[in-house]
């Protein structure tokens, strides 16, 4: 085989562009699946591509040689963990990421690798050697295609541009020609005493990356200047079903990223849950481990230590997970969730690690310390705290709220232990103090008041609760290192609280 051209574009990735990357199948995939990406399948001779309009598109490769020899390229810095379901011997963690892959003599003298683009595209080239049959090239799509205006074939979600064809650094031109439902290259003129380069990009949006199907719900920044997010991704339902021979269902996991200073190289990328899962909150302690919290909808949550190591009846329970500085291990992971819906919202750690959550819950079954200072729920939804070790031991626990709704939304915790509550309440018996900055809030425009509350270190009382404005939520609380508390939300009336305001007219707590 002759030296291939390579493509001539520029392929660095942008600042702020994490790269495509593909991962080698070890068991979190069907076994027909030789490497994975994005939404994207590569098996013998053949590519399933997952786009927003059901089941996935596969590409096979006509009359191509079924045992080409499928190899990563390009080594990459980051990994991927799989904790799904709550079988440790189905986990798999610290899988490796290739920026390439390539299938060798898939015709004979012409290889086929994929690739990531700048703008995190697929492409795949064909490299012709000196003297192959690039005609030898012929497509099949499970979904019906045609060809556009502008030469690019359009199927089911996907677009592939038209073809880009180089020899030693000029291009060729190219098009797609259609027959029976099939893809053919045409090709102008050219040496074929020189090898080829064909370049088809793909267009698509699938479901990591794609409008509407992920989303980002918070984010923790570590003393290097890592950031960790989290939030919920669809992935497979089953990833055991072949995605080259029918739909593969769909649902949301949790997801936690690392991603290195500057934002532009991944350290990391951890999935966790089995059916429906929802991450909300995230905390980053001294060591680099991540906690996160939020529901799960799932019989099989991966657990870990757990102090609940079974789902608790309700619609949804909460869940607490600590995952490991390098992304390859579980270090503690529990439900938290009694007979009705239980939803994690916010996390804060203190400086020995321990970790304090937010839960909005309607059940009655959650654990309470000693002393708590509300040991039982007040009816309702009601807002409750709990602090777990570094390790995860449950070291107390409270609810706090009245006898409708309350809804805690972010949680701070300051250095002497005392933790800070922010949240929306639609009770009017929510525990205020005597001394507090608002006993009373009128809440006819959006049912509720948003309110703060400061908790002692041992959860046995409370330092200060007070409702903050009129038909009001508050959604974000930071503690700065004298104990001063900043709150960030909506205000829906004109009651809000102001004082040296920068905008008078604002609606900004």
């Amino acid at each position: 085989m002759g030296a291939a051209t390579v493509l001539p574009a520029a392929q660095q990735v942008q600042p702020g562009h994490v790269p495509l990357y593909f991962e080698p199948n070890e068991g979190q995939a069907h076994t027909g699946v030789q490497f994975l990406s994005q939404g994207v399948y590569l098996g013998p001779a053949k590519a399933a591509i997952h786009t927003d309009e059901g089941k996935p598109v596969v590409m096979s490769l006509v009359g191509a040689r079924q045992s080409a020899q499928a190899e990563g390229l390009d080594l990459q810095p980051g990994i991927t963990s799989y904790f799904v379901g709550n079988d440790p011997k189905k986990w798999r963690s610290g899988v490796q990421h290739y920026g390439k892959v390539r299938y060798k003599s898939v015709y004979p003298g012409i290889d086929l690798i994929y690739y990531g683009n700048a703008e995190g595209q697929l492409e795949y080239d064909f490299l012709v050697a000196a003297g192959a049959n690039p005609s030898r090239i012929e497509i099949a799509y499970n979904r019906p295609v045609r060809k556009d205006g502008n030469g690019d074939l359009v199927i089911a979600g996907l677009r592939q541009k038209r073809p880009r064809v180089y020899q030693g650094g000029h291009e060729i031109a190219a098009d797609y020609r259609l027959r029976d439902g099939r893809v053919q290259l045409g090709l102008a003129d050219y040496d074929r005493s020189q090898a080829l380069t064909i370049d088809p990009v793909l267009q698509y949006s699938t479901y990591l990356g794609g409008p509407g199907y992920d989303a980002g719900a918070a984010i923790a920044v570590d003393a290097s200047g890592s950031s960790y997010i989290t939030g919920y991704a669809r992935s497979p339902a089953q990833p055991g079903l072949d995605p080259f021979q029918q739909p593969i269902g769909l649902t949301y996991n949790t997801f936690v990223i690392k991603l290195a200073p500057g934002g532009n190289r991944l350290a990391y990328f951890v999935f966790i849950g089995d059916q429906e899962e929802y991450g909300n909150g995230i905390a980053v302690d001294s060591g680099g481990a991540a906690w996160i919290t939020g529901e799960t909808r799932s019989f099989n949550f991966p657990t870990k230590n757990p102090i609940q190591a079974f789902y608790g009846g309700g619609f949804n329970d909460a869940f607490i997970t600590k995952v490991s500085a390098d992304g390859k291990s579980l270090l503690f992971s529990s439900y938290l969730g009694g007979q009705q819906g239980d939803i994690g919202y916010g996390i804060a750690l203190d400086s020995v690690g321990s970790a304090y959550v937010a839960i909005q819950t309607g059940s009655a079954q959650l654990p309470v310390g000693k002393n708590a200072f509300q040991s039982a729920p007040g009816g309702g939804q009601d807002a409750y705290v709990i602090k777990l070790s570094s390790s995860g031991n449950f070291n107390w626990g409270t609810y706090f709220g009245g006898s409708f709704g309350d809804f805690p939304k972010s949680i701070a915790v300051d250095r002497t232990g005392q933790t800070y509550i922010a949240g929306n309440t639609s009770s009017s018996d929510f525990p205020v103090t005597n001394h507090a900055f608002q006993k009373t809030a009128t809440t006819s425009i959006s049912g509720s008041a948003a309110f703060v509350t400061k908790l002692l270190a041992d959860g046995t009382g409370v330092a200060y609760s007070t409702l903050l404005g009129d038909s009001s939520t508050a959604n974000a609380i930071t503690v700065d290192s004298l104990g001063n508390a900043y709150v960030a939300g909506i205000a829906f009336g004109p009651n809000v609280p102001l004082k040296n305001r920068f905008n008078p007219f604002t609606e900004v707590v």
